[in-house]
Formats: C-alpha cells, structure tokens, sequence
C-alpha cells in the first residue's frame, strides 16, 4: 500500500501541488470576503470571480487525476482479459503441434490401418475454428482499447474483399473467351487484360490498406527459391507461393528425392526431408518427453542459436563486459534482426539457455555458486554448448524412456535431422557418453540455479 501511494504522488506531485496552491487561494478569497473591511462592488466581483476560477482548477485537477487512474486500472483489466485469452489460445496451438505431428508419423508409417485422414482434418479443421473465435473474443476485448482503428480495418478489409471478388469475376470472364480463342493475338490480347485487371485491383489494394492502422493480410504472390536438397546437398529450384507457414513438395532434379519446403519468417525458405515410415516408437516418445518438459528446440535452429552464443560472448568479452548468463541471454534477445533472418523465436532463445544452464556449459569463479546473475570464467565454445545441450536433453528424455546404447543414433537423427554439416554424427559419440553416465549412476536433477534462471528469463 507504501509503493502505491508513493507512486501516486511520484506521478501527480504537479497536479497536487497546484491543487494545495488553489485550495489556499480559496480560502485567502473566503476570507478576505468575510472578515475584511467593507469592499466595494467591484473587489466584491473581482474576489468572487478569483474563488470561482479556483474553485473549477481545483475540481478540474481532481477530476483529471481521478480519470487517470481509473483508465489506467481499466486499461491494465483489460491487458490481463486478453493475456489471459491468448494464453490459452498458445497451450491449444501447442497442443494441436504435437497433435499433428504424432498423426503425420502415423498416417505416413507403413502401418496406416485405423487412421482416416477424413477425420484427422475434421480435428484440425474445428479446432482451427476454435482458435479464430477466440481470437475474435481477444479482439472484442482490445477494441475499448485501440478505439475505432479495429473498426476501421473490418471496414477496410470488406472494401478489400469486394475489390477481389470483382477482380475474380472479370478475371474468370475472360478465361471463358480465352479458351473459345481462335487466333493467337487474340489470346495474348484477353491475357493482356487479365494482367491489367490484377495490376489495377492490387494498386486499389494498397491505397485501401494506407488508410487502416492495422495490418492488411497481402495475397501471396508466387516466387522463384533455391535451396539445398537435404538428400544429395545439390542445390533444387522451384516455385512457391510467398506466404508464411506455405508448404510444398519439391523433387531434386539431382537425385530425385523428395523434400518439404518451408516459408518461414522473414520469407526464407527451408528444406526438410519428408518423414519416411515416420518416426520410430522411441524418437517419438523421445520427442514427446522433451514437449513434456518444454525441451523440445527445432533441429535447424540449434546451430544459429549456438553460432549466436559463442559470437555475442566473445564480444562480451573484448568490451571488458561482466559476462553472466542473463546478461548474454538479454544481448542475444536484443539482436532482433540477426533473430529474425534465423528464424528464431524469443522463446527459443530462453529455452535454450536453460537448457545449456543445465548441461554445465557456464563455469562460474571457484568456491562460488552459479546462478544466472553469477560472472562465468570460461570462454563458450561451440563444441561445449552442443555437449550441455545434448546432455540435458537425454537427461530428460531418460525420466521417461529407458536408454542403452543402441538408442544413440536414433535420437541424434531426432535431435539433429536437418542440421548441416556433421553435427548429427557428432552428436552420436556424446549421447553414448550420456547413457552410460546415466546407466552408470543416479540421474541427476536439473540443478536450482537452472530454475533461477527460468524464473529470470
């Protein structure tokens, strides 16, 4: 109750000084009027005009700052409505990833009886519908907020969508009379036209989408992109439509072999080979105990991530900066542009120093404690932070499968399936190390500071 009145008078002191300013002008005023000399009209007029004036800054003053802190706490109840909503819109899609997943793995292994595609959609489909009427809740609970800008773009994006239909309707006209074309001038003449219809119809587009606030949806166009085969390595050409989250299959005019390919953020594309027969049993329980345990980090994004450590911490290092493990978690969180063009979430960055925190990679100074907010005393190298990451990851993975030594290479491919270079067949030799440390003594439990670090995070 302290802070709360100390923060108010932090915020108010001006107002609340002139309103004690005021308050004794008023009663100056009163008094002047009722125990001084007898006035003349004119200072009996001046005086009240003087109390009146006073009198409405004062409750002016009162009612600002009454207002004010009745919209902040309003605006504040309607921050949590809607973090709370979105909250459980993110576990219901993280529910739905894993969901997905482990039903691709089934529908796509060479045992497919008992599951229906039909249905599998069906789930997809009405749990999609799910997330967009709550969306919508989310959006209801924002607009005392934003004010008219929510109406303005559901205004914007009908003008937009009537734009397109007509666009559509032109468009398909014109198809009709292409294939009753005779000549070829004529053909090119209607395609000309349809051309001119898209161009005109996108121009109007972007004038409409000046005038909203909020973001226009764009209509994908599509684009030429060239990635790896993760086959063969040759490089593979193909045409996909620019749209984030676009999946498609491509064939390696190189060997032949089939991949997905990814739009991911900031429009990069990504190559992951096609799951063939699916996961085994054990890497798919592998990959749901480290969901469980929120330990679960995309193949691709581990060596960006790593790369990233090792060059934020040598910069550290060369300023003369104390170097803990919150403050290189905030440097990496702070380059947005070198996140983005890796496709990392924050997310990620957060989840994966805790799990480097909890393989050992930070050494702290002897005879003290570590904790994220503790100097460490070791140069990071890339090779260290690979081991504690893939040592706190079978940790985890142990609490619920059992290992042995066979199990190595199948939980390196899950760990590290579309990494290039060599890391996969690096990683084999550390997982064997894990395993027989672990099958050798009592597993050992995330250490507190690792918690600590959570927390922080």
């Amino acid at each position: 109750m302290t802070d709360q009145n100390e923060s108010f008078r932090s915020k108010n002191w001006l107002s609340l000084a002139v309103i004690g300013l005021l308050v004794l002008v008023i009663v100056g005023v009163g008094y002047l009027m009722s125990a001084g000399p007898k006035q003349t009209e004119r200072e009996a007029a001046l005086e009240a005009a003087i109390l009146t004036a006073a009198s409405v800054a004062v409750s002016a003053l009162v009612t600002k700052i009454y207002a004010e802190a009745t919209y902040g706490q309003s605006l504040r109840d309607h921050g949590v409505q809607i973090a709370s909503g979105m909250m459980v819109l993110k576990h219901q899609i993280e529910g739905l990833v894993e969901w997905v997943g482990q039903k691709r793995a089934n529908v796509t292994s060479p045992i497919r009886q008992g599951y229906d595609a039909n249905g599998i959609l069906e789930h997809v489909e009405l749990t999609l519908q799910g997330f967009r009427e709550m969306t919508d809740a989310a959006l209801g609970g924002i607009a005392g907020v934003i004010g008219d800008a929510l109406a303005q773009y559901e205004a914007v994006m009908e003008q937009i969508g009537n734009l397109r239909l007509e666009a559509v309707k032109q468009t398909t006209q014109i198809q009709q009379e292409i294939s009753t074309a005779i000549s070829s001038s004529e053909i090119a003449r209607l395609q000309d036209q349809i051309q001119n219809i898209a161009l005109r119809t996108e121009r109007e587009i972007s004038k409409l989408a000046r005038k909203s606030a909020l973001p226009i949806p764009e209509v994908g166009q599509k684009r030429s992109a060239t990635v790896k085969c993760p086959h063969c390595n040759l490089e593979a050409k193909f045409e996909i439509l620019d749209i984030q989250g676009q999946t498609q299959i491509v064939v390696c005019d190189g060997c032949g072999g089939k991949f997905n390919a990814h739009i991911i953020s900031g429009h990069r594309v990504i190559a992951r080979p096609l799951i063939a027969g699916g996961r085994t049993p054990l890497q798919q329980e592998a990959y749901s105990s480290l969901r469980r345990t929120r330990a679960w980090i995309p193949p691709y994004k581990i060596e960006s991530l790593i790369s990233m450590a090792v060059d934020h911490d040598g910069r550290m290092k060369s300023r003369g900066e104390e170097r803990t493990v919150s403050s290189l978690q905030a440097a990496m969180l702070s380059d947005v542009a070198k996140l983005s063009e890796a496709g990392i979430s924050r997310g990620s960055v957060r989840r994966f120093f805790k799990l480097a925190f909890d393989g050992g990679s930070f050494k702290p100074p002897e005879g003290q404690r570590l904790s994220s907010r503790t100097a460490y005393v070791n140069d990071l190298k890339e090779q260290d932070l690979l081991a504690a990451y893939i040592r706190t990851c079978i940790h985890r993975i142990s609490q619920f499968v059992p290992l042995n030594s066979d199990c190595a290479r199948e939980l390196a491919s899950l760990l590290f399936k579309d990494s290039s270079g060599d890391i996969e067949g690096q990683a084999v030799q550390t997982i064997l190390d894990c395993i027989r440390e672990l099958n050798a003594t009592v597993r050992p439990r995330d250490n507190e500071g690792g918690k600590a670090l959570d927390k922080t995070a």
